[in-house]
């Protein structure tokens, strides 16, 4: 019975197969499907973060392909994973969450961070913008955690913002603010944190969400509302793909241009050609235009020329030597 039970949950649609026989048999090998609309389809192998599991083998119209980092992973391809049981699991789940349910595959609703040291002049256009980009989304909610409260009627006045879908929640206690922010972000199923650029700097913010897998929004000096346009600058392989999903899916929800900008003083565009052709792809998935454009400049003197811009950029691991 177990046997059978076994091998009809084997050829069961949408559930990873697992080694029985192979190894230690508890789940530390699995094959997995990636279906049309997966975050890792059009992803090389090298751009994919591969922590306590790798990509061991890819499987493709029944041949067995080794993958190197170049290997692009295809709609319908099967990949062996070997790894931590836990890990795979979560992988998996990743896999099969499909692209188009921003913030999803990081989480599903918004966690906007206020500590009241230094967001208090501003909380009401940070909400404000925050709700925007709500009500952009679909069956999303938004939880509000409010840090070092100092004034009781601000607090009491952001209370009437409260909704169904909001959730407004204050910490009286000054202590324990990182544990109480991961409590918050794994209770929420958070999948994008709003903050402005002192609060994330600060209390080593950046470390917690960073550690977290979770995007990150930052305040900047134009409001939310007013962005016209997103634009990606071009750097390391790895790098580019792994935020290309999220540059296509913030500019379709927010109705935003999109823009790969590859700027290189020497005017060397010859390693871009596999990034183009990565971003061209996903252009053709979401049925949306990218503009590229190539010019032997300075990256950061094009960005100052810009305005009304939304910059999506890798979150990169901090170094505690900086702090």
């Amino acid at each position: 019975d177990e046997l059978m039970a076994a091998h009809l949950y084997d050829n069961l649609p949408n559930v990873p197969l697992v080694a029985q026989n192979v190894g230690l048999g508890r789940g530390e090998i699995m094959d997995i499907h990636i279906p049309f609309g997966s975050s890792y389809a059009y992803r090389h192998v090298g751009s994919i973060l591969q922590r306590k599991w790798s990509i061991a083998a890819l499987y493709r119209n029944g041949k067995q392909i080794l993958p190197t980092a170049a290997t692009m992973i295809r709609p319908n391809d099967t990949i062996l994973v070997v790894g931590k049981p836990q890990v795979l699991d979560g992988v998996y789940k990743t896999i099969n969450k499909r692209i188009g349910l921003f913030p999803e595959p990081f989480g599903k609703n918004m966690y906007l961070m206020i500590d009241m040291r230094f967001d208090r002049e501003n909380v009401f256009i940070y909400l404000k913008e925050s709700i925007y980009l709500l009500d952009k989304l679909e069956n999303k909610s938004l939880f509000v955690r409010i840090l070092f409260p100092s004034d009781f009627k601000l607090i009491e006045a952001l209370k009437f913002f409260e909704s169904d879908n909001i959730t407004i929640a204050v910490s009286y206690e000054s202590e324990n603010i990182k544990n109480q922010i991961e409590y918050d972000i794994q209770e929420q199923d958070i999948g994008l944190v709003l903050t402005s650029i002192k609060t994330f700097a600060s209390d080593d913010q950046k470390t917690t969400l960073y550690n977290l897998k979770k995007l990150v929004y930052i305040f900047g000096d134009k409001q939310l509302y007013n962005i016209k346009k997103c634009i990606v600058l071009m750097s390391e392989n790895e790098k580019m793909e792994s935020i290309s999903a999220t540059a296509f899916e913030i500019s379709e929800s927010l109705g935003l241009s999109l823009l790969l900008g590859d700027y290189n003083p020497e005017g060397e565009f010859e390693d871009s050609k596999i990034i183009i052709e990565h971003y061209e792809t996903l252009s053709q998935i979401f049925n949306m235009e990218i503009h590229i454009q190539q010019k032997a400049s300075n990256p950061i003197r094009e960005l100052s020329k810009m305005n009304e811009i939304l910059q999506v950029v890798p979150f990169e691991k901090v170094k505690s030597a900086h702090f």
